[in-house]
């Protein structure tokens, strides 16, 4: 079952607006207080399922406290018939209380207790088909992330850890797995921890590594460990109904809160994984816009029909709520462009701090961007206040160097960006007359960034996993789990059957692009093996930075130089003693 649309006809700041929902994921987005919570309230209140067919990881109920999620005034919110009304797809054929394709809400304020206190309740209005004013019964989990206890910031008097006893060794892995891949860490886990806050109701939840205990987890392995210990409910219901499973719903607010950009969008895809794996229908909010980027190059549409419109049901669905000249607006066809420029309050985006990026192919942009999220994670850069843009064409390195030497004047204001298997004399020849010294040893780079390893991202990546063991992390610990072998993976390599183009290259690239998942974790175990290569790529890329950002009257980025060098000297002391 799944939710594909709410009506919301007069609720709060809404009045007959439409939100349309993804088979798999949904984003909703907007300023602050502008209602994103006020649907996901709605959706929250809509369905449940009762403990006796089956609880959470940690003993709770699949339901939402609409008072947990909004607060409510007699003044502001009056009763009222109508207030909303939400439709539904691949309904579960259950004739004791039948589910209907829609079901429309009241208002209402029922008095509750001795002391006559009331309660605001949204209720489900009895139809000829339906006579319950009951939810439907449906397993739903609410998460408010920015609301939520991070446990390293408690007073250790008031928290009380406790393992979580209940995990199989198969459940424990798949949140200490995907815990790690999202988060980048190499850390060697031990144990979880659900973490019980005293005087409060909220539950934290702490990883135990080698290094550190589960109380002192930042903010975001709590988060995270959260999303993921909620997953894993669903995961737990849906193999023991078995048969009798017709979905679920996980509803996140501030899906980002907390979250280093490359770890919000690793969550992402792991959630879009997730989703069409386990039949859950996840919807968050969030208003991070490195976030929204990647949304947005991800959005597609899947051969699925809603019968009763005869369209097509996106996969992914991004609504971006607006009160433009005072009344409500739920967007579904704005680009990033128009809603940055929305979040940023300005009419057009701000250009002026962008710099812009000319590379050679895609690949050569993931593994630049993999590279400063690295730095930016271990802290290597420590300031950057440019927007860097990199711009979608597939130039050679001959054509890239041509343009720079064709318009000096106005490509030196952008960075050009090259794969590490350019030859420094091949770029010296081109631009001869144009840069008369150019020399990365010398740290004139001007505005060229060489990608470090000397060869391809690709084929610097295939080396790599052909020289680790087979009892690598990469191998033994890889999300996909015991089908995934070193043997396997190399004998699907470039060079096998299944790449037949005469081009090596070629070749190389459609291998890269079919193990999408598998780079994006290798990356970082290059990345971790090879710091010293990075933070020299990190010196490089802040000259041709710099040199641009002086161009464009922009800010320098400043790096991390105590923490550089002390890579840098530990390198040359290891090369000394070798």
């Amino acid at each position: 079952m799944r939710v594909t649309k709410l009506k919301i006809h007069e609720f709060r700041k809404f009045k007959n607006n439409e939100v349309k929902f993804g088979k798999k994921l949904t984003c909703i987005s907007g300023h602050n207080a502008v209602g994103k919570s006020t649907i996901l309230g709605i959706l929250a209140n809509s369905s449940e399922l009762n403990k006796k067919t089956g609880t959470t990881i940690n003993g709770g109920a699949f339901r939402a406290d609409l008072k947990e999620i909004m607060k409510f005034s007699e003044e502001f919110d009056p009763s009222g018939s109508q207030k909303c009304t939400l439709e539904f797809t691949d309904l579960p054929n259950i004739t004791q209380e039948p589910y209907l394709e829609s079901i429309s809400f009241r208002a209402t304020w029922q008095k509750k207790g001795k002391e006559n206190n009331k309660r605001y309740r949204l209720l489900p209005m009895p139809t000829e088909e339906r006579h319950t004013v009951r939810k439907y019964k449906f397993p739903t989990l609410y998460l408010g992330m920015s609301r939520l206890y991070p446990i390293g910031e408690v007073d250790d008097k008031n928290v009380n850890p406790d393992r979580i006893k209940s995990l199989t060794d198969e459940e424990k892995n798949f949140v200490h797995d995907n815990h790690k891949w999202i988060l980048a860490n190499n850390d060697s886990y031990k144990s979880s921890h659900s973490v019980n806050l005293k005087n409060t109701k909220k539950t934290g939840f702490g990883i135990e590594t080698e290094q550190y205990d589960a109380l002192s987890n930042s903010a975001g392995q709590d988060n995270l460990g959260q999303i993921l210990l909620s997953l894993l409910s669903f995961k737990r219901l849906k193999k023991n109904m078995g048969e009798d499973w017709v979905g679920g719903l996980l509803l996140i607010d501030e899906v980002d809160a907390t979250l280093h950009p490359i770890a919000q969008n690793r969550l992402f895809d792991f959630l879009s994984d997730f989703s069409k794996t386990y039949d859950i229908q996840i919807i968050f909010t969030t208003h991070s816009l490195s976030l929204l980027e990647h949304i947005d190059k991800n959005i597609d549409q899947i051969n699925h029909y809603h019968e009763s419109e005869n369209r097509p049901l996106k996969s992914i669905e991004l609504n971006y709520l607006s009160t433009d000249h005072g009344s409500m607006k739920v967007h579904t066809d704005l680009n990033v462009q128009d809603i940055k420029s929305d979040l940023l309050n300005t009419y057009s985006f701000n250009k002026k701090n962008e710099i812009k990026i000319y590379s050679e192919d895609n690949e050569a942009r993931w593994f630049f961007d993999e590279l400063i999220g690295y730095c930016k994670q271990k802290n290597f850069i420590k300031f950057s206040s440019n927007k860097l843009e990199h711009v979608s064409v597939s130039l050679g390195k001959n054509q890239l160097l041509k343009l720079l030497r064709g318009d000096f004047n106005y490509f030196s204001k952008n960075l050009t960006l090259l794969d590490g298997d350019v030859e420094d004399d091949d770029i010296r020849k081109e631009l001869r007359g144009v840069v008369t010294n150019y020399s990365p040893s010398d740290g004139k780079t001007y505005n060229i960034i060489k990608l470090p390893g000397g060869e391809s991202p690709e084929k610097l990546l295939w080396d790599y996993a052909l020289d680790l063991p087979e009892g690598h992390p990469f191998y033994a610990d890889n999300p996909k789990g015991i089908s995934f072998k070193k043997t396997s993976f190399i004998d699907n390599g470039p060079n096998s059957a299944n790449y037949t183009s005469k081009h090596q290259r070629e070749n190389f690239k459609e291998w890269f692009k079919d193990h999408e998942l598998e780079m994006n974790q290798l990356i970082w175990f290059w990345l971790d093996d090879h710091q010293e290569t990075v933070v020299s790529f990190l010196r490089e890329f802040k000259f041709a930075h710099d040199f641009v950002a002086k161009s464009n009257l922009f800010d320098e980025i400043i790096i991390n130089d105590d923490l550089i060098k002390s890579i840098e000297e530990k390198e040359a002391f290891s090369g000394q003693n070798l």
